[in-house]
């Protein structure tokens, strides 16, 4: 406990020269006065009250400090202060604004949040989740500009266990995600028949094309069926000379095997037979008059390829 000091309400305002020849200063009508120039400061003509200074929580009374009467460490009340308890802790606080929030863990334990707002009207405001190891990215939550003044919900439905949902990498810098359950009802192929598609060709690139007086070499390479990966496996099928929609046959001169894979016509300059790499490479010479010109692949699953243009020059 602290010594007392005594407090008195003197006539003015500034300061006063107490009976031991100190000034003191007066504050809001009141001076502190040490308890053993109580004696001297009543012979002066001032009345003192007897107000002790307070060390503790529990020595506040209502009168000499409304904010701090009554008040319990880590419990916030109506019209008092907030003081910590023994863990830095503060219960029952209804609402506050925050700037910066860095917790390490908000939850039932320490939070028990009901809603969490993130930014607010007109302010974008971020949710960032950070992995366990230092400098390995992180998850950002974040929304764009809605239509109208909507909420989106993101909302789990019932499971029947402990459930982990990953998201893939898409392998490129944006992607979307299936969210029409019908379009996933309506898909009736089984996971063998996905299968089945892997390494099957699914189109046709043009590596390099070559033009020349009467002819053209053309090398091409006959990709999986997402269009860009190359076969891993030989393909074959028939193919035809075209126009640039591969609705109607071409005829030409003549077209023959250059290098990688096998061309064999079956009608000269118009139909063939092709055979290609592993790789998904096709080589041939294409001999015609001057013009462009297109070549058209069936490929063994039915689906018609065409390629680029073919310049043949004059």
């Amino acid at each position: 406990m602290a010594n007392h000091v005594l407090m008195f309400a003197p006539t003015q305002e500034g300061s006063v020269l107490g009976g031991d020849g100190v000034t003191y200063r007066v504050r809001d009508g009141l001076v502190r006065v040490p308890p053993g120039l109580v004696a001297s400061f009543v012979l002066l003509g001032y009345a003192v009250a007897d107000t002790p200074e307070v060390d503790t929580l529990a020595e506040v009374d209502a009168t000499s400090s409304p904010y701090l009467s009554g008040i319990t460490a880590g419990t916030a009340a109506a019209g008092k202060a907030v003081v910590l308890n023994a863990s830095k802790g503060v219960a029952t606080l209804t609402s506050a604004t925050i700037t910066t929030l860095t917790a390490t863990t908000v939850g039932a334990t320490t939070g028990n949040l009901t809603t969490l707002n993130a930014g607010a009207s007109g302010t974008a405001g971020t949710v960032n989740v950070f992995p366990a190891t230092a400098s390995r990215g992180k998850l950002a939550v974040t929304c764009t500009d809605q239509t109208g003044n909507t909420t989106v919900g993101l909302n789990v439905a019932a499971m029947g266990q402990a459930t982990v949902v990953t998201l893939p990498d898409p392998g490129a810098a944006t992607a979307s995600v299936m969210t029409s359950t019908a379009s996933l009802t309506a898909l009736t192929a089984s996971a063998v028949e996905h299968n089945s598609l892997t390494g099957q060709p699914g189109g046709v690139t043009i590596s390099t094309s070559t033009p020349a007086s009467g002819s053209c070499a053309v090398q091409l390479f006959v990709k999986q069926t997402d269009g860009a990966t190359s076969m891993t496996r030989a393909a074959s099928g028939l193919g035809y000379v075209s126009t640039v929609d591969g609705l109607d046959v071409v005829a030409t001169t003549g077209i023959a095997t250059l290098t990688n894979g096998c061309i064999t016509e079956l009608v000269t300059g118009k139909v063939f037979h092709w055979v290609c790499e592993a790789a998904g490479a096709l080589g041939f010479t294409l001999t015609a008059g001057a013009a462009s010109y297109y070549v058209t692949l069936v490929l063994p699953n039915g689906k018609l390829v065409t390629t680029g243009a073919i310049v043949v020059n004059a």
